[in-house]
């Protein structure tokens, strides 16, 4: 059979016939539900992975004149916390220094400003304590102490030989004094008023003439109004020997006034009227103090703004444990606020037993009246209306609608976004007499979260009577808080819009 025979063969049934189908085009991809599946999870993939990488901080340059050790992958720190790290750390080019480039993390961009300062933190032994016990063991840090608020950008920075004694000192004064000697200063040394620290010694160094000797000093911010023109300055190191019939004494200010000198300062009552004092201005530093300056001293207020006036909250709340009856009392303070027309006591949370039961378990709450000894009784009542968000802040119903000189709400409560200078106010009795006491915070002593402004700083000092007290802003008088305070932690709720309108 030949092959035109084959050609014109009928094909057999069982004879396999080929499947022709179309080549997939780019219009049937689009369409197709498994490259749609396959794009999807390669997109979810991208943006796990762009997740997973860390984002880079901003990147500064340090120059210290020696290393003391220092290498790459050690960190930067403030306030203890780990705020970037070392990438390297190399000689400069001229042999005069070490240049160490370090990446900060995001949040630490706040760092890079006009008069940052960064030190190397390393053990040092002295006469006063020691500092970077840490490093003995461990690796070698640099510390940073952050510019002022507001200051410019800056990239590259001249790292300081020592920590600087004012490392955390915040905004201050800063003065200049001029004395004839030395008189045994030291940067480091205490400037006090009336033996109670308020600012530090930066620098002692001779003037561009040479015939003085100049010392930076910073006077604290919650301390700069002490200083006006007419403030006298004189030293107070050393020890003071006086001889008499009874003997010896000796008398010395504290052991780091022994050791880095020191220099106090007092403002007497003059008829001339006193200048305000700003930074760079020059005082004479005496060599010992006028006795007629201690006894004509100026009274200056450190808090500028008119304080109000608080109640004391006490009660009782009963508790039952196995069939015993146990009661425990409590106080707070509260302060008087007319809201419309009905009188309210602003204050902070009651115990925790209180709220839950709706004043069932509270015997005998009761209120001190401002300017009295008398104590009224009271109804555990929260005048806010159902549905409204605590959040730490209490209005309490005051008995008595008619209280003359109570504040409206809108004239003295302010909403605070962020941390300012404050205080906390307190109203005390004793023998029938009424005072003021206040308890002042920084800015630095606050860590914010969400609405509540944790203290950090508080020398470990209990501020648990202080629960309740209005927090005062420094800046206009306005309430702006309440404190939360117990035996345990100190935070001050800001005050919520819903009670300021």
């Amino acid at each position: 059979m030949n092959s035109s025979d084959l050609k014109n063969a009928e094909l057999s049934p069982e004879f396999p016939l080929a499947d022709v189908r179309e080549s997939m085009n780019a219009g049937t991809i689009l369409t197709s539900k498994m490259w749609w599946v396959t794009l999807s999870c390669a997109i979810v993939a991208f943006v796990l992975a762009w997740q997973a990488v860390p984002n880079a901080g901003p990147v500064i340059t340090i120059e210290f004149p020696q290393g003391h050790g220092l290498k790459a992958g050690d960190s930067l720190r403030h306030r203890g916390i780990d705020v970037g790290i070392v990438q390297t750390a190399s000689l400069r080019s001229d042999l005069s220094g070490i240049q160490v480039v370090v990446e900060l993390k995001p949040e630490a961009e706040v760092l890079c400003r006009q008069e940052s300062r960064f030190w190397i933190v390393r053990p040092r032994v002295g006469l006063t304590g020691i500092k970077g016990l840490d490093t003995v063991v461990g690796a070698r840090y640099i510390a940073v102490s952050p510019g002022p608020a507001g200051a410019v950008t800056q990239q590259s920075f001249q790292g300081l030989i020592a920590s600087p004694p004012d490392e955390f000192s915040g905004d201050g004064l800063e003065l200049m004094l001029r004395a004839e000697v030395r008189n045994g200063l030291n940067p480091g040394a205490p400037v006090t008023w009336r033996g109670v620290q308020v600012g530090q010694v930066l620098s002692v160094s001779l003037s561009p003439d040479a015939n003085h000797v100049n010392a930076s000093v910073r006077i604290g911010s919650g301390y700069r109004q002490l200083v006006t023109s007419g403030s006298k300055f004189w030293v107070t190191s050393g020890i003071g020997v006086h001889v008499g019939l009874s003997g010896i004494d000796l008398s010395a200010d504290s052991l780091a006034s022994l050791v880095l000198g020191g220099i106090s300062f007092i403002t007497p009552e003059t008829n001339e009227p006193a200048t305000e004092v700003r930074n760079g201005h020059v005082f004479m530093l005496h060599q010992s103090v006028d006795e007629s300056w201690l006894q004509n001293t100026a009274s200056i207020p450190l808090i500028n703004v008119d304080l109000p006036k608080t109640v004391a909250i006490e009660g009782s709340i009963s508790k039952s444990f196995l069939g015993i009856k146990r009661q425990r009392t409590f106080s707070v303070t509260g302060t008087l606020l007319r809201f419309d027309s009905a009188v309210s006591m602003l204050t902070g949370n009651l115990p925790s037993e209180v709220q839950a039961a709706s004043g069932e378990l509270v015997t005998d709450l009761r209120v001190r009246l401002p300017e009295s000894d008398e104590w009224i009784n009271i109804a555990f009542v929260d005048v806010r209306e159902d549905g409204e968000q605590n959040d730490g802040v209490l209005l309490i119903a005051y008995p008595d609608d008619d209280a003359s000189d109570v504040p409206r709400n809108t004239d003295v409560l302010r909403v605070a976004v962020v941390p300012e200078e404050c205080c906390a106010v307190r109203t005390l009795f004793s023998g029938g007499q009424m005072s003021s006491a206040v308890h002042a915070f920084s800015v630095g002593d606050f860590s914010v979260r969400d609405r509540i402004w944790m203290v950090t700083d508080t020398d470990q000092t209990d501020l648990s009577a202080w629960n309740g007290a209005p927090v005062i802003s420094l800046s206009d008088g306005k309430i702006i808080g309440v404190m939360q305070a117990t035996n345990q932690s100190t935070a001050v709720m800001s005050i919520p819009e819903s009670i300021v309108k």
